[in-house]
């Protein structure tokens, strides 16, 4: 308190004494209850002179702060197997419960399996584990205060980060505690399968899988691969203490469209404790990506042949040529068509073509009719006299990834002579070339309307080009590379839907299972005020599943967790619009956590080392209590903390001083002095 303060307080008590003896004792007559008006006078004008002089009081609290001891409960499925769950709740509850414990720590009770939440609920049902994750994410919920953890768990992870190698604060030292079986049995089991996720059909896709051995002595087993029951691959395997570990890569074709499941088998031991890490289960999807090619022409060429055995040089190709054909042919089974030098006879074709819109490769020359061109958008005067036009390659084309496979070498192509003009929007791929003149008319070009896809070479005899190519690099290769790159240019059909989905045709069981779908406007704008929903319906058991999708970042999501294997057709809708999406998954059986035979006590150990912890067993609960309870780190502090308070804000001050100027006024009123 400084001392302007002291004689301020100082003052006030002489002004309040002076006050109260000047109205009360200085009066000549005696007054009843005189000591009375004089006391309650100065006490409250005093107060009052107080409360305007509004000193600073300082006032000093104590709390005692514990540090926190996090009891980490390992909530994972794997327990069940190896543990005896009713013990561990039981050791859980007992360890948060105990009386030293809650004296000297402030207790928090956390439960874990792929998350980490704030409970004490155990299910022991969640299908993932990541230890490092939960450890690391209680290091960061009480990185301000000194926090030793007790882990409960097997020390079995299915995903994540090695816990062993954790990078924790020094004040979070990690007491593992170690539950579940510790004793060492002869185990075959599949480490891990590497399967691409896609193969095309009648192709062979390679798989790769990984073995292991944990035993005594040396044993031999069967590998096998099955599917629908019937077995497609086997091998015999043989393990031992020093060769524990074999991989097997091997290729196996694929048969049939669509999502193929696959069961990779080791055959069990005859002493064999865990037999369920003895199988996993793969998905594949093949896709058949055959496009159909129809070549119409009114005559034979040997364009022909080039382009159809450059087509057929993908296998997932085939093309057929139709010599002056007749109005017989279904158009419709065909993916794309290539019309060779159009003229009345085709004429039907490219109507149907057109009201269809089927994309199409259209090849002129000295023998087409440009007036069935002209509404495509090509003008020329026909002439009876022809032209060699050389390509110029266009390296600003930007439809598709279009390389230059040495076009300024190739041949000439032979097209009648005169002037050309495109009239539609266009793209060239390649320019005309006249001798040594070049030109800006197109050679090759391509043409989208309406979602339709259009591409015109104008010109014969690329079959030399071919051949020119074969005879530059010993192989067709750049030439049918090129001829493939139309075609799959062509064969895209996919229009763009206002209502899209993100999501793979099969997923592995303990995975998150996540479905997307963006929704746009009218103005293929994205809209976040739609309100979408999803059905699922699993093909075996028919079982309904209904959710509402949840808007995130710029699409919507809905994750689905804990859901039987199997087929499962799904239906997104947007509420209130006619608009919906449908697609199909399968659902792989898979559990990761039934993987494992025993406790993974070397990893325990490693990360009790790592971070200056012991590791203990559930007989050893006294002792690591002891070891708590004796370590000075973990000692209660007292924490002392000063307030200042003006005295202004003291509201039973206030009300003090009016309490006695009420009591003086009743007093005068009472004995008639007013």
């Amino acid at each position: 308190m400084s001392t302007l303060t002291i004689f301020l307080i100082v003052l006030a008590v002489i002004l309040a004494a002076g006050l109260a003896w000047f109205q009360y004792g200085a009066r000549k007559k005696a007054l009843k209850l005189r000591w009375w008006y004089l006391g309650l006078r100065f006490a409250s004008v005093f107060l009052l002179l107080l409360l305007l002089i509004n000193p600073s009081i300082k006032q000093t609290t104590y709390t005692i702060v514990k540090p926190v001891l996090a009891i980490l409960t390992d909530d994972s499925s794997s327990l069940t197997s190896i543990a005896d769950t009713t013990q561990v709740k039981k050791l859980v509850s007992a360890l948060s419960a105990n009386e030293e414990i809650n004296e000297r720590f402030e207790v928090k009770q956390y439960r874990f399996g792929s998350e980490l939440s704030l409970s004490n609920k155990l299910s022991f049902a969640q299908g993932e584990t990541n230890v490092e994750k939960a450890l690391s994410d209680v290091a960061r919920i009480h990185n301000e205060s000194t926090a030793p953890i007790i882990v409960v768990t097997d020390g079995n992870q299915t995903y994540g980060r090695d816990y062993q190698y954790v990078n924790l604060p020094k004040e979070h030292v990690v007491y593992p505690l170690i539950v579940g079986d510790t004793t060492h049995y002869n185990d075959v089991y599949i480490k891990h399968l590497n399967v691409n996720r896609y193969s095309y059909l009648n192709n062979e896709f390679p798989v790769e899988a990984i073995l292991g051995y944990s035993g005594e002595g040396d044993i031999e087993t069967t590998f096998s691969l099955r599917k629908n029951g019937q077995t497609v691959y086997t091998r015999e395997v043989r393990f031992s203490n020093e060769n524990s570990t074999q991989i097997i890569s091997f290729n196996v074709k694929a048969t049939q469209t669509g999502v193929q499941t696959y069961v990779a088998g080791l055959s069990p031991l005859q002493d064999e404790k865990n037999i369920e890490n003895n199988s996993a289960y793969f998905g594949i999807e093949v896709i058949d990506e055959r496009t159909k090619v129809l070549i119409l022409s009114s005559f034979v060429h040997p364009d022909l042949g080039a382009i159809k055995t450059a087509i057929e040089g993908n296998e997932q190709r085939e093309a057929e040529i139709k010599i002056n054909p007749t109005g017989d042919i279904s158009v419709e089974d065909y993916q794309m068509l290539v019309f060779y030098q159009p003229n009345a006879g085709l004429k039907l074709y490219l109507d149907k073509s057109k009201a269809i819109g089927i994309n199409s490769l259209v090849i002129t020359g000295t023998q087409t009719d440009y007036t069935l061109l002209t509404e495509y958008g090509i003008e020329k005067q026909n002439t009876t006299q022809t032209e060699d036009y050389l390509p110029v390659f266009n390296p600003n084309y930007s439809v598709f990834q279009f390389e230059d496979i040495g076009f300024r070498d190739f041949p000439p192509l032979n097209d009648s002579f005169g002037k050309i003009s495109i009239t539609k929007p266009h793209e060239v791929l390649l320019y005309r070339q006249i001798s040594s003149f070049n030109t800006t008319d197109p050679l090759l070009f391509s043409v989208e309307e309406n979602s339709r896809r259009m591409v015109f070479l104008l010109g014969e005899n690329s079959w030399k080009w071919r051949a020119k190519s074969y005879r530059d690099t010993e192989s067709f290769e750049s030439f049918d590379g090129f001829v493939n790159s139309l075609v799959q240019f062509l064969s895209s059909t996919k229009k763009r839907s206002r209502l899209s989905l993100d999501y793979t045709s099969f997923y592995n069981g303990g995975e998150n299972l996540i479905i997307g779908a963006t929704y746009v406007d009218k103005n293929y704008q994205f809209d976040p005020g739609a309100s979408l929903t999803i059905s699922l319906s699993h093909k075996e058991t028919n079982e309904k599943i209904n959710r509402p999708m949840l808007l995130k970042a710029n699409n919507f999501q809905v994750k689905l967790s804990d859901m039987p294997p199997g087929e499962y057709d799904f239906t997104v809708k947007v509420a209130d619009k006619n608009i919906s999406a449908s697609g199909s998954f399968t659902l792989i059986p898979f559990n990761a956590e039934a993987q494992f035979l025993r406790a993974d006590v070397t990893k325990l150990k490693a990360l009790a080392t790592n971070t200056n912890g012991t590791v203990f067993y559930p007989y050893q609960v006294e002792e690591m209590i002891n070891r708590l309870m004796a370590d000075e780190k973990y000692t209660p502090v007292q924490i002392g903390q000063d307030k200042v308070v003006p005295l202004i804000d003291w509201k039973y001050l206030l009300a003090l001083i009016v309490t006695l100027f009420s009591i003086e006024w009743f007093l005068r009123k009472y004995n008639g002095l007013i």
